[in-house]
């Protein structure tokens, strides 16, 4: 496995546990009802140096709302924030 496809896996299900989201798509989805998050295109950058292996990912997340206040996108931009913290630093694979 790679790294990308370990850490798009954990993205995934961390988000998924989020309450208030409708769904968790990978790219846009064909049908869905708002509230929901796509996960975008995973960015890879090679930082190594001579003495070690190195590589940063960058995760896109775009939330998806109908309208709705800003006090509730927001509180939902928290929780999916949160969601992505709460990632382990050491992801098996």
């Amino acid at each position: 496995m790679s790294a990308e496809s370990v850490l798009q896996a954990a993205v995934l299900a961390n988000l998924r546990a989020v309450a208030g989201l409708n769904g968790v798509y990978v790219g846009p989805p064909v049908r869905a009802t708002p509230p929901f998050a796509e996960l975008g295109e995973l960015i890879a950058v090679d930082w190594g140096a001579k003495d070690r292996a190195g590589r940063e990912l960058r995760v896109l997340v775009t939330l998806r709302d109908a309208g709705e206040t800003a006090v509730r996108l927001a509180a939902l931009a928290a929780s999916v924030g949160a969601a992505i913290e709460a990632l382990p630093r050491d992801l098996t694979g």
